[in-house]
């Protein structure tokens, strides 16, 4: 059978389902203690003072830590690491990410003192003791407040946290004076929280014996944070070993180091005792790096043969108190992807992150793409009405043609491959976008309106480099160690099928080791859709060094020179004789035989490497049918179609569940999710009574199509596949609501889209008097 491309159920399923996972929560060590934070109430002030010493003398508690502590031994803030200098125009201001607080009150939830107890009530009693004063400032709450300077969050200082720009501004400008048209379109995404399903929770340990730090996190990336650990700290980075056990889930909330993981190595080195700290979800919603918080205004310049001549995009962020250690990731890859699959002679896009008094953000699952495509498929649309041409017909004349491939856009990059005006085409038939005047007809028969939308998309994937290594022991087992660190996407299961395929061995017999710093010798972790694209293609080439090994082996074992041997199906043969040696019996061998050539070695591995240099581009055409009932606001999807272009597919069941969950993010987005703050910078959606998220009842049966254009960034012909669901998602359903609402002369809709504000919405324009 052949593995890769086979729909194959994951094999760490069962331990899920029958309760034997192994998450940060379930790790409890002899002498563990719990951590309590002590957070601020308030977003924006100086603590004139703060009392620790009622809760030092409560039951259980061990020690007391605050600002001061943190300082007085020298440790500094976390630094951001995702703003290259060549794109950033201006960065004078990335803010103070010091993981607790000092005597300026960042944002409501900073963190003002560490209590460690015997046990977790212990801790929480004693955190509800802490009393402090803040003299309190107007808080930065909005990109308006941060733009318009009502106040200043670092003091002394603007609110600009950086400028980026890409493309020709000159040339822009100069097609914008000659259009015959210009269509605008203005967008916003409120915040988001993460919401994984396993909280932040983090295990902490000093080893005095050989002062090592030892962690156990819910993280994505474990190498990621040993080296943030080790330079915060001044230490060598063999001094801290971060494990990520099985993780809950991340949608990039846990891509890079926290303020709490650093605070409990720092508090584990001075009480010299295991930690421990999990959240409850209302602390883990303040506390938790956001998404999102971003607005733009995309034009379009039309020529007279209504020919789109130039784009110019508009975008800001509200990054919060500091530009976080991935905080820039979004807003540089919306300013990048924003001109998305069309053929737009000149461009040009700018983004400003602005600081305000709200929690730091993070890349969130899809990390500015859906952004970057809500904008221009917003703009196409809009500029599709005013000319009066269908929206799918004005999308098809501005495709990049496929003959074009590779391309290079107005802004940054260069897109690999695809096919994005067949891609558009298949979804036009199988959507039966022609019959949609029927459906809408008897849908107002109903009462109901409805509305359909699209969105061709492209995003791009796989950044940097990564490390895989395969061993096969002297059992017969192999053994993958993984660079990627899987948070839910089935890694076991799919490294195992690509290995199976090419050494010719049993899915059964893979096992796989990931997210230990002590058994991985180095890896970037699972972020931005790379772990089969460049995590797969260093597998590819360990499989090949491994393969290249066990010929020499089998060469000398079957006494012919190497070229004469044959690799099939996991077997080694020669036609000069009848012998045939398996992996299994070469690893064997090679461990037992005294005959092996010390050049050779002892055991049978690979170790390969893979650099995206350059990165793939996914693609696709999302479509969706909204239906409205006018009486409540209420929103029905009616359908909702996915043709995806993601290269090579090496399970397309595990890929389908990674669609059908990025689409489910972006219903959240669309019409449930939004992190609301008071002009006080409160978190009033503070619990799952007040941020809305889709229920599984909720989730449509959608239709999902993988019509692949390989790649060849990469030897596997993969691209990113993972986040498509939300960066065509967000964009298709939002634009099926203008739709549905434009026959009442309503364009301008809100996200989240809920009930109660489209019913607002609706009832406004029938309350109007129509023009005359």
């Amino acid at each position: 059978m052949t593995e890769i491309g086979a729909p194959r159920m994951r094999k760490e399923d069962a331990r899920f389902l029958r309760g034997q996972g192994s998450f940060t929560d379930d790790f409890v060590e002899v002498g563990q203690c719990t951590v309590a934070m002590v957070r601020s109430a308030h977003a924006s002030g100086r603590c004139t003072a703060l009392d620790t010493e009622a809760a030092r003398n409560a039951p259980g508690v061990i020690a007391v830590l605050t600002g001061a502590d943190y300082r007085a031994d020298g440790l500094g803030p976390l630094v951001c690491t995702s703003l290259p200098p060549a794109l950033v125009t201006h960065r004078p201001n990335l803010g103070d990410f010091m993981p607790i607080a000092g005597e300026r009150i960042r944002c409501v939830g900073d963190i003002l003192a560490v209590v460690i107890a015997e046990t977790a009530q212990d801790a929480r009693d004693a955190a509800e003791l802490v009393s402090y004063e803040v003299a309190e400032d107007r808080p930065v709450v909005t990109i308006d407040d941060a733009l318009q300077g009502v106040a200043q969050v670092v003091p002394g200082l603007d609110n600009i946290a950086f400028t980026a720009e890409a493309g020709d501004r000159a040339a822009t400008d100069a097609a914008f004076a000659a259009a015959a048209h210009v269509a605008e379109a203005d967008v916003t995404v409120p915040r988001l929280l993460a919401c994984a399903m396993e909280p932040r929770a983090i295990r902490a340990r000093y080893s005095p014996a050989d002062s090592r730090f030892h962690l156990i996190t819910s993280t994505q990336s474990p190498h990621r944070l040993k080296q943030a650990l080790a330079s915060l700290f001044g230490r060598s980075e063999a001094d801290f070993h971060v494990i990520a056990p099985d993780v809950g889930g991340g949608f990039g909330s846990k891509g890079n180091l926290s303020p709490e993981e650093v605070l409990l190595c720092w508090a584990a080195e001075k009480i010299r005792r295991p930690l421990s700290w999990c959240p409850l979800r209302s602390e883990a919603f303040i506390a938790d790096f956001h998404g999102r918080d971003m607005r733009g205004r995309a034009r379009l310049a039309l020529d007279a043969d209504r020919r789109v001549t130039a784009a110019e995009f508009d975008i800001a962020y509200n990054m919060g108190f500091a530009v976080g250690p991935s905080g820039g990731v979004s807003p540089l890859l919306c300013m990048r992807m924003v001109q998305g699959v069309y053929d737009i002679p000149v461009a040009h896009s700018r983004v400003t992150g602005v600081l305000s008094n709200l929690r730091p953000t993070t890349s969130y699952r899809g990390a500015g793409r859906p952004e970057a495509t809500l904008m221009i498929e917003s703009a196409m649309d809009e500029a599709a009405r005013r000319i009066g041409e269908d929206t799918l017909e004005f999308r098809r004349r501005h495709l990049v043609p496929a003959g074009r491939m590779p391309y290079r856009t107005a802004l940054l990059d260069t897109y690999d491959s695809g096919d994005y005006p067949a891609l558009l085409a298949r979804a036009e038939t199988l959507f039966d976008w022609a019959g949609f005047d029927a459906r809408r007809a008897e849908a107002a028969g109903r009462g109901k309106l409805l509305g359909r939308g699209l969105a061709t998309y492209v995003e791009v994937c796989g950044v940097f480099s990564e490390r895989m290594e395969i061993a096969v022991e002297a059992t017969g087992n192999v053994r993958v160690t993984a660079g990627t660190s899987s948070h839910g996407q089935g890694h076991e299961t799919v490294f195992a099928q690509m290995v199976a395929d090419w050494l010719g061995v049993a899915v059964e017999d893979v096992t796989l080791v990931q997210g230990d710093t002590d058994r991985v010798h180095f890896g970037r972790g699972t972020w931005g859709s790379r772990s089969i694209a460049i995590g797969g293609s260093a597998l590819r080439r360990a499989a090949d060094a491994l393969i290249g090994r066990a010929t020499r082996l089998a060469a000398l074992y079957l006494k012919v020179d190497p070229g004469a041997v044959r690799f099939d199906a996991g077997l080694f043969s020669a036609e000069t004789t009848n012998d045939t040696l398996s992996l299994k019996d070469l690893a064997r061998m090679s461990y037992s035989r005294a005959d092996t050539p010390m050049e050779i070695g002892l055991g049978l591995e690979g170790v390969g490497y893979f650099d995206a240099k350059p990165q793939n581009y996914p693609s696709g055409c999302h479509m969706a049918e909204v239906e409205i009932d006018p009486q409540t606001g209420f929103t029905e999807i009616r359908r909702f179609l996915c043709v995806d272009d993601v290269g090579t597919v090496i399970n397309p069941l595990l890929l389908d569940g990674q669609v059908h969950g990025g689409f489910a993010q972006a219903m959240g987005e669309v019409f449930k999710e939004e992190a609301i703050h008071d002009a006080a910078g409160q978190l009033l959606t503070s619990s799952f009574m007040d941020y809305g998220l889709p229920k599984a009842q909720e989730v449509p049966r959608i239709e999902t199509l993988f019509q692949g254009t390989p790649t060849d960034t990469n030897p596997l012909g993969a691209k990113g596949g993972a986040e498509v669901g939300i960066v065509g998602g967000v964009s298709a359903l939002k634009l099926a609501l203008r739709d549905a609402l434009a026959p009442l002369g309503i364009s301008d809709i809100p996200m989240p889209a809920t009930p109660a504000r489209l019913w607002a919405l609706i009832d406004a324009a029938q309350s109007t008097d129509p023009p005359a």
